[in-house]
């Protein structure tokens, strides 16, 4: 079986540019608000392709470590805002 490759490079643009024109002209809070929903999004998403990841490597999936992942980014986060 033949890896997938990413494009990483050109897909990281893509979304700079459409974050961008989605962005453009809004102010300081609602950039702050859109970039919370999207990392919310991708929090809830964040299980599901921790699992997909750990089957594509031949491994099986460990929700177990999925919840210390997650548990670790929240208690990062509170210690983020804590700090400003």
């Amino acid at each position: 079986m033949e890896a997938k490759k990413f494009r990483t490079i050109e897909m990281t643009r893509k979304i700079r540019d459409e974050h961008a024109q989605q962005l453009a002209g809004k102010s300081h809070a609602e950039r702050i608000a859109f970039y919370r929903e999207r990392a919310r999004k991708m929090e809830n998403k964040l299980p599901f392709l921790l699992s997909e990841l750990a089957v594509a490597r031949g491994g099986k999936s460990d929700h177990s470590n999925v919840d210390v992942i997650v548990n670790h980014i929240r208690e990062k986060r509170v210690s983020y805002k804590k700090s400003k």
